[in-house]
Parts: structure tokens; C-alpha cells; sequence
């Protein structure tokens, strides 16, 4: 691990990088172009984790989850849109569904992207970036930022496994040819942190109360 650092200056070149390591992983129809995730990145650059060696000079892995626009999720629900808002096809045609992390309040994210390069597959990059958007969580928490919802829709094994992984769960939303992925208590994803940054994030989020209404995930 030495040599590995979270670098918050991304360059165009930088997301080129992240999509050419991606390949080992998703077939290209599933891989956003890097020009949509650099504007992403330009609007949002809390959003993008990412981890550059710096004895290569090379990005070998990121986590991206961004936040997107909290009538998404009425709409969601309400069935005005269907589990493809949470598709790749969609992200590529609707690159302004990102937010800001512009004013105090209540932030649903979308779990966009994580990968590693494959010769780091077998270090602790992975859970070097799990901590360091958890720091940003913390930070985001101090100026009463808060998170109350995570979805990620799997597209491979591997997608499925990472779901898993961030206690995130499967099946409680219905939607053809999607596997949908969702979280509403960040106590589960603080689950796959280093204790000290759980302790912190705990505090940090103790007086918090979630207008999201849970109610919308009771399935008959």
C-alpha cells in the first residue's frame, strides 16, 4: 500500500483511466463514458473517491457515489419511473441528475461506480476507499449534510457480492431485469468502516431524523 493516496484532483485523463481498468470488469454498454463521469466529477467532485499510485502517476481505483435529486425517489416509487432511472442507458442520457452537496439537509445517493485495477486486487485499496468516503461523510455531517438512502442496481456477480458487502439490501423492490440494491439506515454501510470513523460518523449523525418515509418499501 505504500504509494497509495486518495487524490481529490481528478483530470479528464484520470477518468479515461478509471473507464480502461473498468473494462476488466463490464462489457462496454455498462461502462460511462469518461467525458459524462469528468462533468459529473466537475459538479460534484466530493462524489468520486479516488486512489492514485504515486509512483505510476496512475489512478488505480475509485468509488463513486453521488447524489441525485430526491424527487427521483418519489417518482420512483410512485411508479412515475421505472428501474431504469438506475440504469446505465439512463445515467448516459440524463447526465443533470447529479446534486450538489450545496445545503444543509437530507441527500439520497446512488452507489455509480467501484473498481480496482487489477494488479491491486489483492490489497486493502478497496477498503482505503470505503474509509475515505466515510471521512467525507463525516465531513459532509459537520455542515448538516446528511445521507438517508443508498441504492445501487448490480449489474454483475461482482456488483451483486458489493451489495452484499455494504449490508445493503436485494429483492425489496421489484423491477424487471434489474437487481436493485438499497440501504435507508447508514448504520449498515458504516458497517464495512474502520471502527474509529463508525464511532465518529455515530455521533455525527445521533440527532438526525430521516424525512424519508420507510413506509414506501412495506411490499404487501
Amino acid at each position: 500500500m505504500n504509494g497509495l493516496v486518495i487524490d481529490p484532483a481528478l483530470t479528464l485523463a484520470d477518468h479515461e483511466q478509471m473507464a480502461k481498468y473498468k473494462e476488466n470488469y463490464f462489457t462496454p454498454e455498462l461502462i460511462i463514458p469518461p467525458e459524462i463521469t469528468y462533468t459529473w466529477y466537475l459538479s460534484n467532485p466530493q462524489a468520486f473517491i479516488a486512489a492514485r499510485d504515486m509512483q505510476t502517476g496512475q489512478i488505480v481505483g475509485h468509488l463513486n457515489y453521488f447524489p441525485f435529486r430526491n424527487e427521483m425517489l418519489t417518482e420512483f416509487f410512485s411508479g412515475k419511473l421505472d428501474g431504469s432511472v438506475f440504469s446505465v442507458s439512463y445515467l448516459k442520457q440524463n447526465p443533470n441528475i447529479i446534486r450538489r452537496y450545496d445545503s444543509p439537509g437530507e441527500y439520497y445517493l446512488y452507489l455509480s461506480s467501484v473498481a480496482v485495477a487489477p494488479q491491486y486486487s489483492h490489497t486493502n485499496l478497496f477498503r482505503m476507499l470505503v474509509n475515505a468516503y466515510g471521512e467525507v461523510l463525516l465531513q459532509l455531517a459537520k455542515r448538516e449534510m446528511y445521507i438517508s438512502f443508498l441504492v445501487a442496481n448490480a449489474v454483475t456477480r461482482q456488483g451483486i457480492k458489493l451489495g452484499n458487502y455494504f449490508h445493503m439490501r436485494s429483492g425489496i423492490i421489484s423491477v424487471p431485469q434489474y437487481d436493485i440494491y438499497i440501504s435507508t439506515a447508514l448504520t449498515d454501510f458504516l458497517k464495512c468502516m474502520k471502527k474509529s470513523l463508525r464511532t465518529e460518523l455515530s455521533a455525527a449523525y445521533k440527532n438526525f431524523t430521516s424525512g424519508y418515509d420507510q413506509k414506501m418499501l412495506i411490499q404487501d
